[in-house]
């Protein structure tokens, strides 16, 4: 059994609870904490409402069990409930402990300690989990990392794990940055090949696929690209990537055809066509 009650705190109220006796235990995956009921409620809508509001039926209990909260989570939360101190490392572990306890102070902590943080090896992490937990500025702040270092994003551990709406919205935005139309394709094709087939939707690829801007593609490069990849043993990317491809072909030859007669040669250049 763990005692928070012995820890000698330094920030919030030294002497408010320190000679108080236990008055609830905490059942966390076969752990039990022991705590002070006024210390959780003080920091937590979730218990406040358990202790206080009678709202259920366990409320008035000497031990009560916290579902769906892993031990390491919820001792992580009481260090910060009574000496109000976060380790930078367990920051997204207790954001959502915090979100499950309800504890707004502590969100907000996290989340302006994790603004500081966001690079191009985390920002698709923290977009995901922001957007999951509703938290505005940390989400629009990853996005525009996302935007900002397209391709370095490309090579972090997380990027084939992003989703097909992220992705989708990173590569029709028109504030990403990047050298060449290529390196989006070929970041698509990478994150496609890392996908389990299941997950390989046609309607979902196809729809990714579109967003390449193929004008500035030379043919060239995608027919090399797909024999490089063996793409053609890949239906199930194959047939959305040839779908979006014909789609968009007419417009990018008419397009062509039409910087070709009025401006020549160096127009595609200019613009950032390949021929």
């Amino acid at each position: 059994m763990i005692h928070f009650g012995t820890i000698d705190p330094t920030s919030r109220s030294p002497n408010a609870w320190r000679d108080e006796p236990y008055d609830v235990h905490v059942k966390v995956e076969g752990r039990t904490f022991s705590a002070h009921r006024s210390v959780l409620a003080s920091v937590s809508d979730y218990f406040s409402a358990l202790f206080f509001e009678n709202r259920f039926a366990d409320s008035s209990a000497g031990l009560i069990s916290l579902p769906s909260v892993s031990a390491d989570a919820f001792e992580k939360f009481l260090r910060w409930a009574y000496l109000d101190e976060v380790d930078e490392t367990d920051s997204m572990v207790l954001l959502e402990v915090s979100s499950r306890l309800q504890c707004q102070g502590i969100i907000t902590k996290i989340e302006k300690n994790l603004l500081r943080k966001i690079d191009h090896t985390t920002c698709l992490q923290l977009w995901e989990l922001a957007e999951e937990m509703g938290l505005i500025e940390l989400e629009k702040a990853s996005k525009r990392e996302a935007l900002k270092t397209y391709e370095k994003v490309v090579g972090s551990e997380y990027f084939s794990s992003l989703s097909a709406d992220h992705l989708s919205c990173l590569l029709s935005s028109d504030d990403l940055v990047v050298s060449n139309e290529r390196n989006v394709f070929s970041s698509v094709i990478a994150w496609a090949k890392a996908q389990p087939e299941q997950r390989n939707n046609a309607e979902q690829l196809e729809k990714i696929f579109s967003r390449v801007r193929y004008i500035m593609l030379p043919e060239s490069f995608l027919e090399e690209t797909i024999e490089e990849e063996k793409l053609r043993d890949r239906p199930t990317i194959m047939a959305p990537l040839a779908k979006s491809y014909e789609k968009k072909h007419e417009w990018v030859q008419r397009a062509r055809r039409y910087c070709m007669k009025h401006w020549g040669d160096k127009s595609l250049q200019h613009w950032g066509y390949e021929g």
